[in-house]
């Protein structure tokens, strides 16, 4: 028989063991089953985990095993991965890192298996980051981002105007009271004129009104003339005015001709020699008998005296 510090010892490991293989069973670690150590390269891994599940199409195929960062290598980290023996990973593998969910956590996701050589234990399969829906929105948040920065700055801009521009609108606005006040007086005052001439404008749209009522008849009498014009034989006076104007002309170029007497009295200068000197004959004429009127006028109550 053991004693019961030998009991207690021997409870005290199997409950140690059966602790640590709870655990790593509760974290993924299948102690029955065969496994694959591989290698992954990230720059970074934005918080996975030893024990994230490493999946294909969502399946669990393996977890990571440790994280390790490489300071002599420009500190990228490494990650190292186990994955069941019987998946093939080849060399156009890509380990995708990516959010294991709307909550939070990181996994890794294995695509694009089916082409290129098989890798071997100990192998590095190529990387790759997924920046899932928390990326998405910052890709799309930052272009507004920077368009609300542009904004800002436009505010900012408009506020150091408006400071420097808020005496003149004070000054502005002072003064545009001041003409409202003013206005307003002048109209008080001009209101009897401007009432007249209210008065004024409705007795002449009055007197229009009434002079349209007039000219009616009168735009009435002139469209029947005017049709009364369009009745006429404009034609037939149109030859008659044709036929006259060639009988001017025919006149004006006879004169021109000295043919006619009309013509020979414009042409020859004879006529104009002889009434010219007429009429010097009748001036003399007119002349003696006002100076010597007693030569042709005889007037006598007792008769006429025959000379000797």
């Amino acid at each position: 028989m053991f004693s019961k510090e030998v009991k207690v010892g021997l409870l005290t490991i199997v409950a140690g063991i059966l602790l640590y293989f709870g655990f790593n069973f509760l974290k993924g670690i299948d102690f029955f089953s065969s496994t694959s150590t591989y290698y992954i390269k990230y720059n970074r891994v934005d918080g996975l985990q030893v024990s994230n599940i490493i999946s294909v199409r969502g399946h669990s195929v393996g977890r990571v095993s440790r994280i390790s960062i490489r300071q002599e290598k420009s500190y990228d980290i490494l990650v190292e991965v186990e994955i069941d023996e019987d998946i093939e990973i080849k060399s156009s593998a890509e380990a995708i890192l990516k959010d294991a969910g709307v909550l939070g956590g990181k996994m890794i996701e294995l695509e694009n298996l089916t082409q290129g050589r098989v890798l071997s234990p100990g192998d590095t399969i190529k990387s790759k980051i997924d920046h899932g829906l928390l990326g998405l929105v910052e890709e799309k948040a930052t272009p507004i981002i920077h368009s609300l920065e542009g904004v800002a700055d436009s505010i900012k801009l408009l506020v150091s105007a408006y400071r420097g521009m808020s005496t003149s609108i004070k000054s502005t606005m002072k003064n545009l009271n001041q003409s409202t006040g003013t206005l307003n007086s002048l109209l008080a005052s001009e209101k009897n004129t401007l009432k007249k001439t209210i008065q004024n404008v409705e007795a002449i749209t009055s007197n229009l009104a009434l002079l349209q009522k007039e000219i009616n008849p009168m735009v009435s009498n002139f469209k029947n003339f005017s049709d009364s014009l369009q009745q006429l034989p404009i034609a037939e006076v149109s030859v008659s005015l044709k036929n006259t104007a060639d009988n001017l002309n025919a006149i004006t170029e006879s004169i021109k001709k000295q043919e006619g007497t009309l013509g020979k009295a414009i042409g020859d200068d004879k006529l104009y020699k002889n009434l010219n000197q007429s009429l010097k004959s009748l001036d003399s004429l007119l002349t003696d008998l006002r100076e010597h009127p007693k030569r042709y006028v005889h007037f006598s109550l007792f008769g006429r005296k025959e000379k000797k």
